[in-house]
């Protein structure tokens, strides 16, 4: 007789398959992990993993959301220590953490590497902790701010994310030719400096700050 698993059950090999995925991916590309090691990773069946996730990419789809979450989780946090966040406070905390991002969570920078190739819209398919997560980033940043509206803080952190994933090419490639980065560190937080003045502060502003 088939052996009927609990909700609770089912939910730890999930689980166990998320876990799996995030080992493998810390070695590994997206392409060259197969399901067969996923599953003997996660000790489950190869047949098992329908069970679970639809193909691969859910899988991973997954793995992103969550790290997502996860990152828009600390956002939240500082955002709710704050009663009311200044321009330039604003604007250095971003790019401390575009910076932070590319030298200490590559893990992460790659699974964001990996929404190109699935397609947002896959990430916020459905109600999920990370699109929770995301919208009340965008909400507190326009509660605590008096220059940032919600729809302006979607495209500061759409920049963000780019900013992260193309610098992290930059980044790799300048330590693999002479093992330098500060230059591209340099650059990137020059990059998000510029693009956050050229779109919030005033054009006197915007020629003060660039002489």
């Amino acid at each position: 007789m088939p052996r009927y698993l609990t909700e609770e059950q089912r939910n730890q090999k999930r689980e166990l398959l998320l876990k799996a995925a995030a080992d493998l991916f810390q070695t590994k590309t997206y392409s060259d992990i197969t399901m067969r090691e996923l599953c003997a990773a996660a000790g489950i069946g190869l047949g098992t993993f329908f069970d679970y996730f639809p193909k691969k990419e859910a899988l991973f789809t997954e793995l992103i959301r969550q790290n997502y979450a996860r990152w828009f989780a600390k956002e939240r946090d500082w955002l709710d220590a704050q009663q009311v966040i200044s321009y330039h406070q604003f604007k250095e905390h971003l790019i401390n953490v575009v910076s932070r991002t590319v030298k200490e969570d590559r893990f992460f920078v790659r699974l964001m590497m990996l929404v190109s190739r699935f397609g947002y819209p896959s990430l916020v398919r459905e109600p999920n902790t990370y699109s929770e997560t995301y919208h009340t980033v965008m909400v507190l940043v326009e509660a605590k701010t008096d220059f940032c509206t919600a729809a302006q803080a979607r495209e500061v952190y759409t920049f963000a994310h780019a900013a992260v994933t193309g610098y992290f090419h930059f980044l790799h490639h300048a330590m693999l030719i002479n093992g330098e980065s500060a230059d591209i560190e340099d650059q990137l937080n020059q990059a998000v400096s510029c693009f956050l003045d050229g779109y919030f502060l005033p054009q006197a502003d915007k020629e003060d700050t660039y002489v």
